[in-house]
């Protein structure tokens, strides 16, 4: 009932990977190693009351709850409440400095300072960390010496004046009421007199009701927390349970870490109401209960420290080994390699040496291209060859988009994403040997341009007679461009521009046609009129190369 606090321990800690959520009143432990390493997660449940502020008259809870996130995360409960709990997490924990790791024990948990302030200085570089609080509030005196202990900080009632009671030096809001302090009916307290009015400055644990001191029920306010409230005469005793003791007016946990209730290899861990011996990093429990190295690990007094697996030589032939925290990595030695055919296992090999057909290949954008190597004939590529590709250092398999050839690979429509770094492994099994060796092959795209003219521009810059036949020249000059028929007319279009609106595709008809002559594409107007008159473009667009030229014919 909002008072819920999770707290995780085992291998790896909060400290060193792992991280608890609290999701709708169920604790969730989580760990980035959890496979490897069991986790638990422990919950405790504390009540969470509401009750008016004796300083403000506001509505204030017996317990708040503080979160802080950021690279220097720091937390300070408010006046009147004590610092219960201070839980860390981070999902960077590994990058840590040892300094903060220190901070944080194995269940998350962070001391405050003696300013009551639960911190972590610089925490990381980049990231967060993240710092949650319990709060708990103090009861009676014990609050109002810490929120508001003089009248400038407490705001009374109407008809209430606060006044310093002379016993306690703590304020306390008082009525006046006729009567004034010829008879002393306050009891436990002291009559003030204020003219007819009279008020009582009761003693610590007494309330002015309007007549007398009463007693106050402070076990009505749940202030005891981990232990049962026997209310009396002028306060309340705490009965606490195992693992707290009565403090400053609650029941506090005890330390029972600072007992050294664990063995060598254990740390203690200390829990709500008691503690856990966990094993040291990079131990575990056993089942008979002991704590002991894991695997690849041996022990060196309170220390697992790490074993060389590879002094009993456990790899294969033509094979390095190579030492490893915990563990060893076994790979091919130089000079050998794992082959198609090997089953897995290093063998020998003599570099092959082989070479790219073209030194640099270059395609036109939506052309064919076949890339291929060279240097041993091709049944030694058919029978013994095996080839494995690379793009741009990324694994590529040709016959996904394109066709694998037994000494390249083709590629249909080539685009500008097939651009690229092509590095492929040549495997050759042969019976004299295996043969091993790379080939880099650059393949780069290569833009096409044109450039057109009109060469009979000059003749149009005077009117033209109408009714008389004329011819426009469009010349087209192409660069890294290939038509499949350069004599073909529609190679480029025609087009009338209409100012302010889209151009007219001009068609072949008995008044206009189209033909090619003597290196340039033309435009026939057979009898044009001055309605013909106008800007006239001609256009190419084929092979993502576009370009035009426009001129103005003007009849009469």
């Amino acid at each position: 009932q909002g008072g819920m606090r999770c707290h995780t321990y085992g291998a790896p800690t909060a400290a060193d990977g792992g991280y608890i959520e609290d999701h709708g009143g169920k604790c969730v432990a989580r760990a980035s190693h959890a496979r490897h390493f069991g986790i638990r997660a422990v919950a405790y449940c504390g009540s969470r009351t509401q009750m008016r502020d004796p300083c403000t008259g506001d509505d204030i809870y017996s317990t708040e709850y503080r979160v802080d996130s950021s690279m220097s995360p720091s937390i300070e409960c408010p006046p009147g409440y004590l610092m219960a709990s201070c839980a860390f997490h981070s999902p960077w924990t590994q990058d840590i400095s040892a300094t903060n790791r220190a901070k944080i024990s194995s269940i998350s948990s962070v001391d405050p300072d003696g300013d009551g302030v639960c911190e972590v200085n610089n925490c990381l570089a980049s990231g967060f960390c993240k710092l949650t609080a319990i709060c708990v509030k103090l009861t009676g005196d014990e609050y109002l010496r810490e929120a508001c202990p003089t009248c400038d900080m407490v705001n009374c009632d109407d008809g209430f004046e606060c006044q310093m009671n002379s016993e306690t030096n703590l304020p306390q809001c008082t009525e006046t009421l006729p009567g004034g302090c010829d008879v002393d009916n306050c009891g436990p307290g002291e009559c003030v007199e204020n003219g007819t009015q009279y008020t009582c400055a009761c003693e610590s644990g007494f309330s002015f009701d309007g007549e007398t001191c009463s007693d106050v029920d402070e076990c009505a306010l749940s202030p005891c927390g981990n232990g049962g409230c026997s209310n009396q005469e002028g306060g309340y005793e705490c009965v606490c349970l195992d693992g707290y003791v009565a403090e400053r007016g609650t029941c506090i946990d005890i330390d029972e870490c600072l007992d050294t209730p664990c063995t060598a290899l254990e740390r203690c861990s200390n829990l709500e109401g008691t503690f856990l011996c966990d094993c040291l990093p990079a131990f575990y429990r056993n089942s008979d209960g002991d704590c002991v190295c894991g695997d690849g690990y041996e022990p060196s007094g309170a220390e697992c420290v790490d074993v060389n697996e590879c002094l009993s030589d456990p790899c294969g032939d033509n094979e390095d080994c190579e030492n490893t925290v915990g563990n060893y990595h076994c790979s091919c030695e130089e000079g050998s390699a794992v082959f198609p055919s090997s089953d897995g296992q290093c063998v020998s090999y003599s570099e092959c040496d082989l070479y790219p057909v073209k030194e640099d290949y270059g395609a036109l954008r939506g052309n064919d291209i076949t890339v291929e190597i060279a240097g041993v004939k091709n049944p030694v590529f058919i029978n013994a060859g095996t080839l494995q590709w690379t793009k741009d250092g990324s694994e590529w398999d040709p016959n996904t988009d394109d066709a694998e050839t037994f000494r390249g690979f083709t590629i249909y429509n080539f685009q500008p994403e097939d651009a690229g770094f092509y590095e492929v492994t040549v495997f050759l099994e042969r019976k004299t040997g295996n043969e091993m060796c790379k080939v880099g092959i650059p393949v780069s795209l290569v833009e096409g341009s044109a450039h057109m003219t009109i060469p009979n521009m000059e003749r149009f810059a005077a009117t033209q007679p109408a009714g008389k036949g004329v011819a426009v020249q469009c010349k087209v000059e192409l660069t890294n461009v290939q038509l499949d028929n350069a004599n073909d007319p529609t190679n480029v279009s025609w087009y009338k521009v209409i100012p302010g609106e889209d151009d007219v595709l001009l068609v072949d008809n008995d008044d206009i046609n189209f033909n090619y002559k003597h290196g340039s594409y033309r435009l026939w107007f057979e009898n044009p009129q001055a309605a013909d008159s106008g800007t006239y473009k001609c256009e190419f667009n084929k092979q993502n190369v576009y370009a035009f030229v426009e001129v103005t014919l003007e009849w009469q």
